[in-house]
C-alpha cells in the first residue's frame, strides 16, 4: 500500500532525537481532550515525546533521511527539517505528462519532478512521475489568511509529493509558545496517513502548526504501533482506534 510507503516516509524524515514509536499505548495524559469530546472511534494515546521539542532541528545534520534534507524555521521560531527536491533538468518516463524540463523551462517558478497519485498519496495505487510547473503561494503569512502561515519551502510532504520545494500557506492553530498552555509548544506538526477507515482507505493529513505537550507528537515517530500522530482539538496527539 502507497499509504504505508508515505508513512515510512514521514517517519524517516523525523529527527533522530525523536526516538522510534515503541510506546506502551496506554492514555495519554496530555490534558490533549481537554476533557472534551473526541472525535468517535478513536483514543488518545502515549508517546514517547517526554517533553516537547523547541524544534525539530538546529542545522540540517539533525534532519535524516538522506540528501536533500535542509533546516528552517517557521513563524513563532520553530525549527523544521525540511525536504529540498531538485529541479527537473531531464524529461520524466513520460515526457507527453510533463509540463516543462531542460529545453522547456517554465513561464513562472520552477520546473519539479514529483509523483502524481490517482488515488491521492494515502492511496493504493502506485504513482505517476512527471514534471510540472510550481511557483510559490505565498511570501508572508499575511496572503495566507486568517489561521494560517506562509510555510518555509519544503517542509512537508505537501511539497514533496504535490508541489515542489515552493512555499505554501497552511493551517496554523498557534504562532508562538504563548498561544498554548503551559508546558506546550507550538510545533509543526508533520504530513502522514490517518487512522484506516471502515474500506480501509486513509486520509492525507496534511502538515499544520499545533500546540505540542507532554506525551503529544510532532511526527508518527513519536506513535506507538498501530497508532498515528494527529493534531486534534489544536493539539498534536497519537490517536489509535478505539476497542470495539
Amino acid at each position: 500500500m502507497l499509504g504505508a510507503v508515505f508513512c515510512a516516509w514521514a517517519l524517516s524524515t523525523a529527527c533522530g532525537d525523536e526516538g522510534g514509536g515503541d510506546g506502551d499505548g496506554n492514555t495519554a495524559g496530555t490534558g490533549g481532550s481537554g476533557g472534551a469530546q473526541l472525535p468517535p472511534g478513536i483514543q488518545v494515546v502515549a508517546s514517547n515525546l517526554t517533553a516537547p521539542l523547541a524544534g525539530e532541528c538546529m542545522s540540517p545534520a539533525n534532519c535524516v533521511g538522506g540528501s536533500g534534507m535542509g533546516c528552517a524555521e517557521v513563524p513563532g521560531g520553530y525549527r523544521v527539517c525540511t525536504f529540498q527536491t531538485p529541479q527537473a533538468t531531464m524529461p520524466s518516463s513520460i515526457p507527453n505528462l510533463d509540463e516543462c524540463d531542460g529545453s522547456r523551462p517554465c513561464d513562472t517558478g520552477a520546473c519539479f519532478n514529483i509523483p502524481v497519485f490517482a488515488d491521492g498519496v494515502c492511496g493504493r495505487a502506485a504513482p505517476v512521475s512527471r514534471n510540472v510547473c510550481r511557483t510559490n503561494e505565498c511570501t508572508t503569512d499575511e496572503q495566507c489568511g486568517a489561521g494560517r502561515i506562509c510555510g518555509p519551502a519544503g517542509f512537508s510532504a505537501d511539497e514533496m509529493y504535490g508541489g515542489g520545494t515552493v512555499r505554501l500557506c497552511v493551517t496554523a492553530g498557534c504562532r508562538s509558545n504563548s498561544d498554548c498552555r503551559a508546558g506546550g509548544v507550538c510545533s509543526m506538526v508533520q504530513a502522514g496517513c490517518d487512522l484506516p477507515a471502515a474500506d480501509g482507505s486513509q486520509e492525507y493529513l496534511p502538515a499544520q502548526m499545533a500546540c505540542v505537550y507532554p506525551n503529544g507528537c510532532t511526527s508518527a515517530s513519536n506513535c506507538p504501533q498501530g497508532s498515528v500522530c494527529k493534531v486534534i482539538l489544536n493539539e498534536g496527539v497519537c490517536v489509535r482506534a478505539s476497542a470495539s
